[in-house]
This record gives C-alpha cells, sequence and structure tokens, in this order.
C-alpha cells in the first residue's frame, strides 16, 4: 500500500465524522443563545486531534497493512492553490487552501471545546476508519 499526503508527521490536526458534524449542526441550534449582545455564537467542537502519523498509523492497524508513506512538500499543494486561483478555479483554490492549511497543524482549534454541550459523543478518528473499512 502507498500512502501520500501533504504535511509533517508531527503536525497536529483535528477531525470530525461527516455523521457527527451533522448532529453537531442539528443540536448547536437547540443551545439557547445567551448573549444577546452579541450577533454571532461561536462553537469550537472535534471528533479526535492527532498527529498525521498517528493518523496513519491507525489507517495501517485498521488495514492491516503496512503503508509506504510519504509526506509530500507543502510547497507544492501552495503551488496548486495559487494557480486555481489566477484560474478563477474558486473550488480548486479553496481545496488547496484548505490541504495546506490542515496539513502544516494550523487548523487546531483551541485547548477547550464545545463538545461537553452535546449530547453524544463523536467517534473517534480509529471507530471512523474501522467503520469505513468495514471492521
Amino acid at each position: 500500500h502507498v500512502a501520500r499526503t501533504f504535511g509533517y508527521p508531527e503536525a497536529r490536526l483535528h477531525v470530525t465524522a461527516m455523521p457527527d458534524v451533522a448532529k453537531f449542526i442539528v443540536e448547536s441550534v437547540l443551545i439557547p443563545f445567551n448573549d444577546p449582545s452579541k450577533s454571532i455564537r461561536e462553537l469550537c467542537v472535534s471528533g479526535d486531534c492527532l498527529t498525521w502519523k498517528e493518523l496513519m498509523e491507525l489507517l495501517e492497524e485498521v488495514q492491516g497493512v503496512k503503508s509506504d508513506i510519504k509526506y509530500l512538500d507543502l510547497a507544492c499543494a501552495i503551488e496548486k492553490q495559487e494557480a486555481a486561483r489566477a484560474a478563477g478555479d474558486s473550488e480548486g483554490e479553496l481545496q488547496w487552501s484548505i490541504c495546506a492549511t490542515i496539513a502544516n497543524g494550523y487548523a487546531l482549534l483551541p485547548e477547550s471545546s464545545d463538545n461537553h454541550r452535546f449530547s453524544f459523543k463523536p467517534e473517534t478518528v480509529k471507530e471512523t476508519l474501522e467503520h469505513m473499512f468495514g471492521k
């Protein structure tokens, strides 16, 4: 197996399974808005937080295989982002922007999350991978 990802092995990232994202969105509407002086409410939620290396190790564990893992240079993603922007490809620009931002560990949430305000516990990365690969 071959795995290629942008980023650095020790860069941390927050990940959340899509079904949990939907649950967070729906339940967030039900949380009372207690500060009428503010026009917006911000909630920080996450399913799991781990490094790229830990993510790749979990993927190997769940699949039961060793992978040839290579971490690609972020400069390539940044170049692709700029090329998409120059071409007027907003979807491509967003895709490569997200890739570069998440891969370098800059998309981390604050230390504390609002997960405790919700009625469910989001899946861990391992649980999500087990669902994906039928384990």
